[in-house]
């Protein structure tokens, strides 16, 4: 009956385990005292002189430790989440020129029974990315008014608005990429009393190709190893 590779290093390595005492001691017996430990201490040292080239694995099938198959490939998978990975980017010098950061705030007049539409489009060139809870403060909390959001057309706040009050943040939306359109915003006042609506946002621009070649192959590349580490099919 065949083996895997996997059975055969284990069978290896249960060999090694097996002959240990032999090897340090010279004997089935056990050596008592200063003896043994220098042995072992011998044993050891002589590992760690044979780990580099069982790391690099010299050559096609080359020898590990003790006669173990050492990894001719090794790869290194670390996922990033938005947050993560966006705070790595704006501390890494070489990045400066590709990245910028903004922080926006202005006020909106909305009048009595109506809506405004608020359009902020992406830089030319750029793609835009919100990275911090969208804030809307009101100077007339009980007029009601509601906040709509979308981000290339696709909702962030749906139809059914958010009706601005003291809570102030909103998370939903956080990390989004503008591409296209950019951000849109509908404010609209149902009352019979005139509102001033202050926007706050915090806006992150890449060039597009900067995105294209790192920004979007860093996530695809998380959610891949995500996918592959639980299972996922979809």
């Amino acid at each position: 009956m065949s083996t895997t590779p996997l059975q055969q290093q284990l069978a290896a390595f249960e060999q090694q385990r097996a002959g240990f005492w032999e090897r340090v001691t010279g004997t089935a017996g056990l050596v008592q005292g200063d003896q043994l430990l220098l042995q072992a201490l011998q044993v050891i040292s002589q590992q760690l002189s044979d780990l580099p080239a069982a790391v690099q694995g010299k050559g096609a099938g080359a020898p590990g430790l003790s006669g173990v198959a050492a990894p001719l490939d090794i790869s290194l998978s670390f996922p990033l989440d938005p947050e993560r990975l966006n705070e790595l980017l704006a501390v890494v010098p070489e990045l400066r020129g590709y990245i910028a950061d903004s922080v926006v705030q202005f006020a909106t007049a909305v009048p009595a029974n109506s809506s405004v539409t608020i359009s902020i489009p992406r830089p030319p060139g750029y793609v835009a990315i919100l990275m911090a809870p969208l804030q809307f403060d009101g100077t007339y909390v009980g007029a009601n008014v509601t906040a709509q959001v979308s981000v290339d057309g696709n909702n962030v706040i749906g139809p059914q608005g958010f009706v601005i009050g003291p809570s102030g943040g909103i998370v939903a939306g956080q990390y989004t990429v503008a591409q296209t359109t950019g951000v849109q915003i509908v404010l609209t006042n149902p009352s019979a009393t005139a509102a001033t609506i202050y926007f706050f946002g915090q806006v992150r621009v890449m060039s597009q190709p900067f995105y294209q070649n790192v920004y979007a192959p860093l996530h695809s590349a998380s959610y891949r190893a995500v996918k592959a580490a639980f299972g996922i099919t979809f």
